[in-house]
């Protein structure tokens, strides 16, 4: 779909905040071409742009504004009804998690998007005689029986891997060839991003194609590893985009005090690891902390993994190779500037805006006068309880009745979950307010109101 028919349905794009989100009504001269297809999804092998087609990740769904959020690498928004097919799904489309892949055909309206039918992918196959479960590939794995691959691109596999799994990008294997095992009877298991990934049974058609005759594809994937308690291997180039990107994280040097001293990583925190046991009340109440341990051994920094992941923090990791690994991809190290003690503020959002400080707003007497308080939620929600001084317009009639919001206000959003109050940040934002959004779930019960974040 090209500039000249988007500015025919009245749609022109733009990037906000890295994100390409479709707006109405506007006009440009250089918009740059709608993608109506994910790169994920557009594989060798795969699928082809279609007319009347989107394909990507669900972002969000709005069960009471009937509204679906997908990332095409655009984020677009499209209603669905009572009409609205659904495919390889037998729950309502709100139960649909983000990341789930789907198709959506759809029809335009007055420059909107209607979806005729939501086909949800159903899980990939591999052949039985080629799968390997959790046990099996943690079997392969601490025996060193095979070779396993990550076929997920790049920055997935940094951001967290099977330790001693190297990276192949499936649509680039190819070119990576030499990577493989010379023995064409060698073990191989591949894996990606779980069930509903079409890259693990790809790299075993493929690795088959290039006369490979024992490989694996462990289906599940790196979540069911994660999910496992499994050992999870990051990368140094994940740390650096970490540290340029300002996102918080937690390190621990698992090394004797005088040597983590004299070189260490950037806000290291040093906790010997014969001493780790003693510090779990010292690390933040945030089970998604990001958490990555170093060492000069990494048998030390697994076993400091394994103390800390039993702790429940689910985004705990290592970096194999410790300040070596560091220092070789051109990281900066640190001397005597360790941090004296664990310290993790959570990054919100984009768009968000802090609890504690909206609750103080919402709950007061007087609403100051620079705040305009929105609730997207329906109104026989609203009809049953709401702030004093918010407005309701449902999330469903947002589009149409934008002239009855302040241009020269900060809106405030809410509904009951978080989601529909996204979404509606996410076009109020496009339309030029000054806009945040309450990522908290937010319930009235019998004159009173409960405000508790999102996690």
């Amino acid at each position: 779909m090209g500039k000249k028919e988007l500015r025919k349905l009245g749609l022109i794009g733009g990037f906000i905040g890295g994100v390409f989100l479709i707006t109405q009504g506007l006009s440009s001269s250089n918009s740059p071409q709608m993608p109506t297809i994910h790169k994920s999804c557009s594989l060798s092998g795969c699928h082809s742009p279609a007319p009347s087609e989107l394909r990507g990740n669900v972002i969000s769904v709005s069960g009471k504004a009937e509204l679906i959020q997908i990332d095409t690498g655009a984020t677009i928004e499209v209603k669905f009804d009572d009409n609205t097919k659904v495919v390889n799904w037998n729950q309502p489309l709100n139960k649909l998690a983000r990341g789930t892949p789907i198709k959506i055909v759809y029809t335009l309206k007055d420059g909107k998007f209607y979806a005729t039918l939501v086909s949800v992918k159903p899980p990939v196959s591999v052949p039985p005689e080629q799968r390997v479960t959790l046990e099996e590939t943690k079997r392969i794995w601490t025996n060193k029986e095979g070779l396993i691959v990550d076929v997920r691109p790049k920055a997935k596999y940094d951001e967290g891997h099977i330790p001693g799994a190297i990276n192949i990008y499936m649509a680039e294997m190819d070119k990576h060839l030499d990577k493989l095992p010379k023995d064409k009877n060698a073990l191989i298991v591949f894996y990606c991003e779980g069930q509903r990934c079409a890259l693990t049974p790809g790299a075993v058609r493929r690795a088959a194609g290039f006369g490979y005759t024992n490989v694996k594809g462990f289906i599940e994937g790196f979540p069911a590893w994660k999910n496992a308690g499994l050992p999870v291997a990051i990368t140094s180039q994940y740390l650096l985009k970490l540290l340029k990107d300002d996102m918080p994280y937690i390190a621990i040097d698992l090394r004797d005090r005088k040597i983590a001293e004299k070189e260490h990583l950037p806000n290291a925190v040093n906790i010997p690891l014969k001493e780790l046991e003693k510090y779990k009340e010292k690390f933040p109440p945030y089970p998604k902390a990001p958490i990555i341990l170093y060492a000069d051994k990494d048998e030390e920094a697994l076993e400091g993994f394994k103390i800390v992941r039993s702790w429940g923090y689910i985004n705990t990791s290592y970096l194999p190779g410790g300040i070596l690994a560091w220092k070789q991809a051109g990281g900066k190290v640190l001397s005597h500037a360790l941090q004296k003690e664990i310290q993790f503020v959570p990054k919100p959002k984009p768009g968000t805006f802090p609890v504690e400080n909206f609750k103080k707003l919402a709950l007061s007497d007087q609403m100051p006068d620079n705040y305009f308080l929105l609730d997207v939620r329906e109104a026989d929600e609203f009809a049953a309880g709401a702030f004093k001084y918010a407005k309701n317009i449902p999330l469903s009639e947002l589009e149409n009745r934008l002239n009855e919001i302040p241009k020269d206000k900060v809106i405030l959003v809410y509904c009951a979950t978080g989601v529909r109050s996204e979404m509606a940040y996410n076009l109020l934002k496009k339309a030029g307010y000054k806009v945040h959004f309450i990522d908290a779930k937010i319930e009235f019960k019998n004159g009173k109101v409960d405000i508790i974040p999102n996690e």
